[in-house]
Order: structure tokens, then sequence, then C-alpha cells
């Protein structure tokens, strides 16, 4: 368990590496920043938004979740609205969180986590 933790905090802490070394082609003197934003269509701050929260995948936390045909699937209608405040949530018993135990718990909703 500890090597697969510290397999995947490493390939992740290499990946971001490698992201960030990427270098930026070299521009000729006739391309200047303003031709290339003209070049490229421009994304609205809500078309980035939807992105941003699509690609990081915001909703499989901050979404409540509902049975549906196929399960339990994010319900779209409360789209990022984090654990139903009308759910009241349990006590954890003492002792139930350890690494020789459980390391975390989640609601019905898996909208609320207790945990390292």
């Amino acid at each position: 368990m500890r090597f697969t933790r510290g397999f995947i905090g490493s390939a992740l802490a290499l990946a971001l590496v490698l992201v960030g070394c990427q270098q930026p082609a070299s521009q000729t003197p006739a391309e200047t920043p303003k031709m290339q934003s003209a070049k490229s269509p421009t994304q609205s701050p809500v078309e980035r938004g939807r992105y941003m929260v699509t690609v990081g995948g915001c909703n499989d936390c901050h979404t409540p979740k509902m049975m549906g045909p196929n399960g339990l699937e994010p319900d779209m209608s409360r789209t990022l609205s984090g654990n139903p405040s009308t759910e009241k949530l349990a006590k954890v018993p003492a002792g139930l969180i350890a690494p020789d135990k459980y390391l975390t718990i989640t609601n019905n909703h898996l909208g609320a986590w207790v945990g390292p």
C-alpha cells in the first residue's frame, strides 16, 4: 500500500515537472503575440471555466450523487453544490480511521469525506 501511494505520487510529480519544463516554440520576428492571438479564437471566461471543471473532474467530488439507471451518478440538477445541507453527517467512531484500519469514510452522496 505504501509503495503504491509513493509510486503514484512520484508519477504525478514527474508529470508536473515535465509539463512545466516544456519550452514554447520559438517565434519568428514577424510573429508577435498580437498576431498569435488574432490567429486563435478566444474563449469566453464561461467556456474556459466549463472546460476546467470538466477536465479537472470537479463534479466527481463536488456534485451530489443519485441512483440512476447506471448506478450512482452525479445529480446534474445540483451541479457543484457540494454536500446537501439537509443531510446530517454521522459521528465517526473513535479509532475507526487509522493506518491499520480505514483511511477515509464518506457519506451516501460521496460529497462529505472524513480522513487524512
